[in-house]
């Protein structure tokens, strides 16, 4: 049986293309909390719906503080100095590569999980499971 990282990852590849819409969490459109709560969903867990700040102060998942440990299906934490917080949320899907709804590209998108935006905005990982 795969674990939840797998699970959660596999998950998000079903949804790769579909639009993004704020406030969404699937299964035809996603915000990008939405859909890590609905990755989370499908793959066993019952934690309830946050935005990518609430999710990012989950204490009983494990901090990742640094990219190079991030493991498949481990939760990555974006900086927004706009918001002065965190404001992006992505699913790591393994071999530097991140599953996220991004509204700058209107849908969820697969793409580098080490771009310099993601570098330079980076804070964080949790792992969910």
């Amino acid at each position: 049986m795969a674990n939840i990282g797998d699970q959660m990852a596999a998950e998000a590849y079903n949804h790769v293309g579909k639009p993004y819409v704020w406030a969404t969490h699937g299964p035809n459109s996603f915000d990008c909390s939405g859909l890590v709560y609905y990755c989370l969903k499908e793959a066993g867990s019952n934690r309830g719906r946050y935005n990518a700040a609430g999710y990012s102060k989950v204490s009983e998942w494990q901090k990742i503080t640094k990219m190079s440990d991030l493991k498949r299906g481990d939760l990555m934490f974006f900086w927004s100095d706009k918001k002065g917080k965190i404001g992006h949320v992505s699913i790591y899907i393994g071999n530097g590569m991140m599953i996220d709804a991004s509204s700058k590209n209107g849908k969820v998108v697969k793409r580098s999980a080490f771009s310099s935006w993601c570098k330079n905005t980076f804070r964080w990982g949790r792992r969910p499971w």
